[in-house]
């Protein structure tokens, strides 16, 4: 079975750290990447494969919400 690939996006890359070793502790799932703001987002959900976005709402540049709904 494939890995569920989670890009994790918020404004503290300790948060993303943080997450990054919750998820690589759980064999079904994958670290697809860190996005500190919703346009880093959008450019990784573009490049690569990515099955779920753990998005931070409050973000710079292009906030969680305004994100979403563009994706």
């Amino acid at each position: 079975m494939d890995k569920i690939k989670v890009l994790v996006a918020d404004d503290h890359q300790v948060i993303i750290d943080g997450l990054e070793a919750i998820i690589s502790d759980v064999p079904e799932l994958e670290f697809a990447g860190g996005a500190l703001n919703g346009n880093q987002v959008i450019e990784m959900v573009e490049s690569k494969a990515v099955d779920m976005v753990l998005m931070d709402i409050n973000m710079p540049e292009m906030d969680g919400l305004e994100c979403t709904s563009y994706l």
